[in-house]
């Protein structure tokens, strides 16, 4: 199965949905390595919190018990859903059994791991640590000589609440003074003041935060950044022990993650890996640790791309005219700017600008209010000004009236019938009864899992046997025997091919990419960028 486990079949049998299990449960492939046999159980304590005073053997038992009751109620639960249920619940239950199957192919297959690369950014990373460091006692002063930082850990948390609280002061630290602001984001659950990066970013935002302070913070995130990218994708467990006997990295990789049917990574979490920051991002300047993933040698990856698939799937369930102009124009975010701000063709879009209105623009589309979209924006930007976003933010929300609609629309929908529903393939999200309908809770569903049935499509068909046999795997086992698609994050795929088939490869991933696919009421070819290259981190 995708993940040689049954958790998916375990989660779906708490799910809101009755039809759910039926759809999200994995199935198992045969000649799947008996996984369980070699497992670690040095953190286990924290999935099955039962088991943490279990030796080895006995955990391993208890493990494989509880599994094969959960294999045996998911088994039976599916027959009895599909037996009385519709065509569209089949046409799920068959796509996602061939999704598991590819799911587990790619995690049977691995990625090539380079080690040599490996140490070279665990190299890199200690050194942008140390660089930053220095920054950041430097501008800490003489005031503050007993303030920690470790080498593993970082910023030492009760000295950061010394330097910023008051009531929380300690010898050798200077204290701003600070008042925690009134926020369930800034507070532990012991009752002290976090200073996580959530309760950062909502002191960041306050209007009254000291601009020392503000870069102070701004400083903290980059000391710490490099030593949790290092130690959780350079030096952590989860990658050592995901890599074989082969050199090649097995991650698990999940056909049935969230709720809107994108797929999911675990241990490690190869979808969440960092690529390159620019000065401007919360982390500062950091190394791509895509990096250490390669093809094998006289072999490329290559990488495709849906453009803007979200956004396009938004136009069109929308019937947002002006989203559908805007993407039409080839640059979005400059084109919002241009509409916006009555900016003329002629004139060019300043970057600052548009940067704002890229952040405004993904963090505005389900409805949030200013609050949200102001420490979002934060987040990503931290030399945005409040009064410039919230301008933009009203601007959103004046000028995309089929978006606008949308929110009251899929909430009514949602109060109505008990849940939202995918314009593709037809996937649900049932609410639980009690559920507090508002847009920010109702008016993502239909637009992401719309965006996720494209990719799933995409590499499966829809279920029928005519859509497989037009399908990016099928085409690829019929037409490249030696490629595999290696690896699927939300939107693009990455198939590892010979070299002298590269541009063939390429030509035929763009072609079961674009469909066409009809989510508004004609079906249109979505466009998607293509690169071939030896590292990930090319692609």
């Amino acid at each position: 199965m995708s993940t040689y486990d049954t958790r998916d079949g375990r989660h779906a049998l708490s799910s809101t949905s009755r039809t759910g299990l039926a759809q999200q449960s994995s199935i198992y492939i045969p000649g799947c390595p008996p996984w369980k046999a070699g497992i670690n159980f040095s953190d286990e304590a924290d999935d099955k919190g039962t088991l943490d005073e279990k030796t080895p053997l006995e955990r391993l038992c208890l493990y494989n018990a509880e599994d094969c009751v959960r294999t045996a109620m998911v088994a039976g639960y599916q027959q009895a859903e599909l037996a009385d249920s519709d065509e569209r619940t089949h046409l799920i239950y068959r796509q996602m059994r061939r999704l598991s199957r590819v799911a587990s192919e790619m995690s049977r297959k691995g990625f090539p791991f380079d080690r040599s690369q490996q140490k070279k950014l665990r190299v890199e990373l200690t050194k942008t640590f140390e660089r930053e460091k220095q920054v950041f006692r430097k501008m800490l002063g003489k005031h503050s000589p007993a303030f920690r930082i470790s080498d593993k850990g970082g910023l030492n948390e009760s000295d950061f609440r010394a330097l910023l609280f008051k009531d929380f002061a300690k010898p050798g630290i200077r204290s701003f003074e600070l008042t925690v602001p009134l926020s369930d984001k800034s507070w532990t659950d012991s009752g002290a003041p976090s200073v996580d990066r959530q309760a950062l970013l909502t002191l960041f935002s306050q209007p009254n935060t000291p601009p020392e302070v503000q870069e102070l913070i701004r400083q903290a995130w980059r000391v710490d950044a490099p030593l949790k990218l290092r130690s959780t994708y350079i030096d952590s467990e989860k990658v050592e022990q995901g890599i074989g006997p082969d050199r090649r990295m097995h991650a698990r990789i999940n056909s049935c993650g969230p709720e809107t049917y994108r797929w999911s990574c675990s241990k490690p979490n190869l979808f969440n890996l960092s690529e390159a920051k620019d000065e401007d991002a919360l982390q500062g300047d950091l190394p791509n640790v895509r990096s250490q993933y390669v093809a094998d040698p006289g072999h490329v990856i290559v990488h495709r791309d849906f453009k803007q698939l979200e956004l396009e799937v938004m136009a069109e369930y929308t019937g947002d005219a002006l989203l559908r102009k805007m993407l039409d124009s080839g640059d979005v975010h400059v084109a919002r700017v241009r509409e916006w701000f009555k900016v003329s063709p002629e004139v060019n879009v300043p970057p600052a600008l548009r940067k704002g209105g890229k952040y405004v623009g993904f963090s505005s589309q389900y409805g949030a209010g200013l609050e949200t979209v102001w420490i979002t924006v934060l987040a990503q930007w931290q030399g945005a000004k409040f009064e410039e976003i919230a301008s933009l933010w009203q601007l959103f929300r004046d000028s995309h009236v089929g978006i606008r609609s949308h929110w009251q629309t899929s909430t009514e929908f949602a109060e109505r019938n008990g849940y939202n529903e995918a314009p593709i393939m037809g996937y649900r999200r049932y609410y639980p009864q009690g559920f507090a309908f508002k847009p920010t809770e109702c008016s993502n569903y239909a637009i992401q899992s719309g965006a996720a049935a494209i990719a799933n499509c995409t590499m499966v068909g829809n279920g029928s046997e005519a859509s497989y046999r037009k399908s990016l795997h099928y085409r690829l086992k019929k037409e490249f025997p030696h490629a595999y698609l290696m690896m699927h994050v939300y939107d693009s795929f990455d198939v590892h091919c010979r070299k002298e088939v590269a541009e063939e490869v390429n030509q035929l991933v763009d072609e079961c990419m674009s469909g066409p696919w009809a989510i508004g009421s004609n079906a249109r070819r979505y466009r998607s960028d293509g690169k071939i290259g030896q590292r990930w981190s090319d692609v």
